[in-house]
């Protein structure tokens, strides 16, 4: 997961820039197969989700968007 997290770290930083990442507090929390789930701050999901889909070099798309992590078990 290092070498997919950097590449989004990156991504979304050269978005949101640095003081958006601080607000945005994203955690890398699980990875399975080509799916993983990231925590962020709720105030800053519409950017996030946002530089996500700006990203072209990899196919990354928002699934599932859940205030309580437990629930994003069905996706994964």
């Amino acid at each position: 997961m290092v070498n997919h997290q950097k590449f989004l770290e990156g991504e979304i930083r050269s978005f949101i820039g640095d003081l958006g990442m601080a607000r945005a507090g994203i955690k890398f929390l699980k990875k399975k197969g080509n799916k993983g789930v990231i925590q962020v701050n709720n105030k800053s999901l519409n950017e996030i989700k946002t530089a996500l889909a700006l990203i072209e070099k990899e196919n990354v798309r928002t699934l599932k968007v859940s205030g309580m992590l437990n629930k994003l078990v069905d996706v994964m």
